[in-house]
């Protein structure tokens, strides 16, 4: 495999892998394999807080995709909170 179309950070969330990312620099890495074409798109599935989606989002406008966990049954569960997700503003 030469490269891959779309590659995720897996499950950012409060408290959880996305201090971790930082930490490690994960976001510049990718970067990286980005500029040398070996991802074409780079995103990362979140499982967190609006404000928190909000928030990595500033730190990384180099961010392509957001994969969340949409499931109308979570529509309005307070942990999931897919509808309040879907509903934040996009740029």
């Amino acid at each position: 495999m030469d490269n891959f179309d779309f590659y995720l950070l897996h499950s950012i969330e409060d408290g959880g892998n996305g201090e971790t990312y930082e930490k490690l620099d994960c976001f510049q890495w990718a970067m990286q394999k980005k500029a040398e074409g070996k991802i074409r798109h780079f995103g990362f599935s979140f499982h967190g807080s609006p404000a928190y989606l909000i928030r990595v989002l500033d730190a990384h406008p180099e961010i392509e995709f957001v994969q969340i966990q949409l499931n109308y049954a979570d529509w309005e569960n307070p942990v999931v909170r897919s509808g309040e997700l879907c509903q934040l503003p996009t740029t």
